[in-house]
């Protein structure tokens, strides 16, 4: 990794620790009892051909990347990419390999799928079999691997952990109506300037907390979001972030909420729309 590659993603590090700092503080003030889920991105993330930016809704366990009031500042960056390099994921206490079914397998189902679709939107390969996939996050972050950022739209653990209180209906909305005033994931996003942004369950988030949560992204192309009815038979919902330039968002099922042969209707989706715009 040549040294202006180092000072890029340093710069952008601390660009989105300063963000996250940010956004803790005015959590702590309001839920105190909640765990922090930071965001971030694997090694080599400037040096791809096209940026990907992957964002879940709430942070659910597999990550690890949680801080209470006294401990450091960690992103996935840090502690996250050493289980992606040894094909290993943190669950409930247990370690769990990709292997063949990693792409229904529960315990790494969902990181499983966002490495095969950064991986084939990066590099025009859709015949990703789950076989592959260790193989895959193996090589993300080193040279001729891939790499890509992932950000979550809330920043509560949706999960039990000690004595820290789950996610909910409530805190969420909280949580979004205080991101919406402070513009944490617009700056965010501005900071690491993806090519292309993909979006886990929006449409559906929208109605479950009442808020056009695309909005929380920046000026999109509809107002209208969170009106939007998901078809079966289309599992995309497009939007334009209007920025510095135009993104395309594209809006599909949760990961770990949707079947195998819907998940291959969706990679199907998205790769038919890329080639379009191509």
């Amino acid at each position: 990794m040549t040294d202006h590659v180092l000072q890029d993603e340093e710069r952008l590090k601390e660009g989105l620790r300063k963000l996250l700092d940010e956004a803790e503080k005015a959590i702590r003030e309001k839920m105190p009892e909640v765990l922090f889920a930071y965001d971030g991105f694997f090694p080599l993330y400037t040096e791809q051909g096209k940026r990907v930016l992957i964002v879940g809704r709430e942070a659910y366990g597999d990550y690890g990347t949680y801080r209470r009031p006294d401990e450091k500042v960690v992103s996935i960056t840090d502690v996250a990419y050493d289980e992606y390099r040894h094909n290993e994921l943190f669950r409930g206490g247990c370690n769990a390999r990709f292997d063949a079914k990693a792409l229904t397998r529960r315990s790494v189902m969902y990181h499983a799928r966002c490495i095969a679709l950064a991986y084939s939107i990066i590099t025009g390969d859709w015949n990703v079999q789950a076989a592959k996939i260790e193989e895959i996050a193996s090589k993300i972050g080193k040279t001729g691997g891939i790499s890509y950022a992932y950000f979550n739209f809330s920043k509560l653990l949706n999960q039990n952990a000690d004595k820290a209180v789950r996610a909910n209906k409530k805190m969420i909305r909280s949580y979004a109506l205080l991101d919406y005033k402070m513009g944490i994931l617009k700056r965010e996003i501005e900071l690491i300037d993806p090519d292309l942004i993909i979006t886990q369950g929006f449409n559906e988030l929208c109605g479950y907390i009442d808020l056009n949560c695309f909005s929380n992204l920046g000026e999109t192309s509809h107002k209208d979001s969170d009106k939007k009815k998901r078809s079966n038979d289309k599992p995309l919902i497009i939007e334009k972030l209007n920025g510095k330039r135009t993104i395309d968002i594209i809006d599909v099922r949760h990961f770990s909420g949707c079947s195998l042969e819907y998940w291959k209707t969706t990679m199907k989706s998205i790769k038919e729309y890329l080639e379009c715009q191509a």
